[in-house]
């Protein structure tokens, strides 16, 4: 147990220790014990000493230095004592902590990296985990780094990058790439972002908004056979269809259970997309609806929609219909963070209000159909 207790506290230093190897120091010292307090029962000091024996550097091997002081106890007579325990190399270090291999292919790999690039001594000191961490993959990133670097990135999308690795690679290793890459060619960065094709000013893919058409007969004199299209921000923003409602569901599922309705389409937002909706010219012309799911994202997507569009009228999210679905709440790990937004209504906040003590969510899809209907055919 006693072997436990120090050499896991020798492993502490461990971190410290490849540190230092990134910014090439030299091995401090390390002085384990100091002025702890001496056994109280013959059982405890047996497991000390032999302890503190079991690990003492000998000729020729590995091991803490032990400084010993003869002590007189009343209670146990003449005995040995450690004034202080200190590992007083390298070598003794990592034979003790059994990290020699693993620190050999740090050290490897290191050499490899700091090779490639030397500035890469000061990113990696902050996070030395890493070297060993990615391992193989370090190939990879370097060279994705090396094309970033040396070539023009607006004529590609991400997936499009022409480099030795799968493009599923660089999204999985973003985290990792996009701080490297500002830190060692700061000169490329566009904009500050924690999207690496925003912040290298890749070409993006637009985002579509599903739509789906509520009006059959409109559908087929505009888009025939065309039940649900896909369409940008910037396809919305050329639309004029003569629509008279659009209504704004949050996923997929209530897009499909949305009823026919005259003069209508529903859009599917997708959840915080939603901000990709703004100075859409239909949406200011036809009456609006909004329905998402009752929590605090939703009414703050809610919040926010209507700021946009402050003629937005909300469905199946109020307090009503909390009332008639209550046993549907679901509680969520994550308190709700702050009081209700400010663009709701009376009816909303209410809602709001007795969902937050609870951290509370009712799903578009646990509401009755049969409800669901009949408020929506009373629009």
């Amino acid at each position: 147990m006693l072997d436990k207790t120090y050499l896991s506290r020798l492993e502490k230093n461990y971190p410290g220790y490849l540190q230092s190897l990134i910014d090439e120091k030299e091995f401090t010292p390390i002085e384990l014990r100091s002025g702890l307090k001496k056994p109280e029962t013959w059982e405890m000091l047996e497991q000390s000493v032999q302890c503190f024996l079991r690990h003492e550097k000998k000729d020729g091997g590995y091991g803490w230095t032990v400084c010993w002081e003869d002590w007189n106890s009343k209670k146990f007579g003449k005995q040995r004592w450690p004034v202080n325990i200190v590992v007083t190399s390298e070598s003794d270090f990592l034979a003790l902590v059994r990290k020699e291999k693993e620190t050999i292919a740090f050290k490897e790999q290191l050499l490899a990296l700091v090779a490639w690039n030397p500035e890469i001594r000061s990113w990696l000191s902050a996070r030395p985990a890493k070297v060993l961490e990615l391992g193989a993959d370090w190939k990879g990133i370097c060279a994705v780094i090396d094309y970033l670097h040396k070539n023009e990135l607006h004529v590609h999308y991400l997936r499009s990058l022409p480099v030795p690795v799968h493009t599923k690679f660089i999204e999985r290793h973003q985290a990792t790439i996009l701080p490297l890459v500002t830190h060692l060619h700061p000169g490329i960065c566009k904009q500050a972002s924690n999207n690496l094709e925003v912040a290298l000013g890749l070409r993006q893919k637009s985002f579509l908004f599903p739509v789906r058409w509520l009006d059959k007969s409109l559908q087929q004199q505009l888009l025939p056979d065309m039940e649900i299209i896909g369409l940008s921000q910037e396809s919305l923003q050329r639309m004029h269809w003569p629509v008279s409602e659009i209504w704004i569901v949050e996923n997929e599922t209530t897009l499909y259970m949305l009823p026919p309705r005259p003069g209508a389409i529903a859009v599917c937002s997708k959840g915080f997309a939603l901000t990709g909706l703004a100075d859409i010219p239909m949406l200011h012309r036809a009456s609006l609806y909004y329905w998402g799911d009752m929590d605090e994202a939703g009414y703050n997507m809610l919040s926010m929609f209507r700021a946009q569009y402050p003629h937005t009228r909300s469905i199946l999210m109020d307090e009503q219909c909390f009332d008639l679905h209550e046993q549907e709440v679901e509680r969520l790990t994550e308190k709700y963070k702050k009081t209700p937004p400010t663009h709701l209504t009376p009816a909303e906040v209410g809602a709001y209000n007795r969902l937050m003590p609870v951290q509370g969510r009712i799903e578009q899809e646990k509401l009755r159909l049969s409800y669901i209907l009949d408020i929506i055919s009373s629009v």
